[in-house]
């Protein structure tokens, strides 16, 4: 049986796509945290996400980002929104990372 958050997957896809309804749902700019076991970066819980920069087969939609004053890209379903960002963008954020790793 589908749960809700499946539903909302399946209608996401099928209608505008993730990108679109990303830009949509999610308050630009936000703050994450990047998680990734391989690469350290000094204040992982500070990096500030810009915009969405692109896709790509493997990553996912790629986001642009800032620590400190360097740019960085970093794939969406390796960020956490942080607490303090609004419940719309934690939402959003967390939907993708579950449609990502379930895909």
């Amino acid at each position: 049986m589908k749960t809700d958050k499946d539903k909302l997957i399946e209608e996401i896809q099928e209608g505008v796509g993730f990108w679109d309804y990303l830009e949509a749902e999610i308050d630009f700019p936000f703050m994450a945290t990047y998680e990734d076991e391989y690469q350290k970066y000094e204040d992982r819980d500070k990096v500030k996400v810009l915009k969405i920069d692109n896709f790509d087969d493997h990553y996912g939609l790629l986001m642009k980002c800032r620590i400190g004053r360097r740019q960085y890209i970093f794939p969406l379903c390796e960020l956490t929104a942080n607490d303090g960002e609004s419940e719309q963008t934690k939402a959003a954020v967390d939907l993708y990372g579950e449609y990502f790793w379930n895909r």
